[in-house]
């Protein structure tokens, strides 16, 4: 069996400016979760767990194959389970180890990007939120100012009372 390796294509990292706010019918923001760019990210980064797993997996089964005994049954026994269906793997454990772990470092590496990517349009999509609350926020701020003021205005005549 020839092993082909495929060179990965360097993921472009999503351009903020192209996340866009999803709303539902009443015009509310869908939750993080429902948002498309927040759900594709999410199932790039269930792909690279899913390609680290079984390159874990290939990982400890040449491990297992480099500890084991040589086998101790006889050709027949063996030639039977080959006719069954059976293969001896070709390659050596050392390298199908090696290989596997480099598997996992490219998984790793990529689950890192990846993330990083979701951070940023996690971040887009908090800001985009946050945008559509300016007004009220505004208008609740200047409230809170005018009452802090009238409550400073109330304490500053309250200490004038005070008997001395």
């Amino acid at each position: 069996m020839i092993a082909v390796r495929r060179r990965q294509q360097p993921q472009q990292p999503t351009d903020p400016a192209e996340i866009v706010l999803a709303l539902d019918r009443h015009d509310e923001p869908l939750p993080l979760s429902a948002q498309p760019s927040y759900a594709r990210k999410m199932a790039e980064i269930a792909e690279a767990e899913g390609v680290r797993d079984r390159a874990r997996q290939r990982d400890e089964r040449a491990r297992a194959r480099r500890l084991s005994p040589p086998p101790s049954r006889g050709a027949v026994d063996r030639m039977k389970d080959l006719a069954a269906g059976g293969f001896i793997p070709g390659t050596d454990p050392a390298h199908d180890q090696q290989a596997a772990r480099e598997e996992v470092a490219i998984a790793r590496a990529a689950e890192v990007a990846l993330h990083g990517e979701l951070a940023e349009i996690t971040s887009e999509l908090s800001y985009q939120f946050s945008q559509r609350l300016v007004a009220q926020n505004r208008a609740a701020m200047a409230a809170l100012y005018e009452h802090l003021a009238q409550a400073a205005a109330a304490l500053a005549a309250l200490q004038g009372l005070r008997p001395r």
